[in-house]
């Protein structure tokens, strides 16, 4: 093995050693990302999203929201609000601030809980 082709095969060892290291940086991140983005829902949820503490009735409906997301995965919206005994519009505007907060996501016609 010449000294140039020796080279090149350790150089490629080392670029694919810092792929693996990278992948796995990746991966921490994206958790790491991942957890911060449930501590902030959990804010918001407890704040209603404006940095105090609100009464139990408004802190509640995200989460009955999102209990009846749960325990029905691709339930359309319109159920949802029968469900939760809330307006239709109101229950839209709500997925769709849990859908920014990645909590939920659409699924077909419907929604689902992400995993996190």
């Amino acid at each position: 093995m010449s000294s140039e082709s020796a080279g090149k095969a350790r150089f490629e060892r080392e670029l694919r050693k810092l792929r693996r290291e990278a992948e796995v940086e990746l991966t921490r991140l994206d958790e790491e990302r991942r957890r911060l983005r449930r501590l902030i829902s959990f804010a918001d949820d407890y704040t209603g999203g404006r940095g105090r503490k609100l009464g139990a009735g408004a802190s509640q409906a995200p989460i009955s929201l999102l209990r009846a997301v749960r325990e029905h995965p691709g339930v359309r919206a319109s159920m949802l609000a029968r469900l939760v005994k809330r307006p239709f519009e109101q229950v839209e505007a709500e997925l769709a601030d849990l859908a920014r907060r990645e909590r939920v996501e659409r699924t077909g016609l419907g929604w689902r809980r992400m995993e996190n």
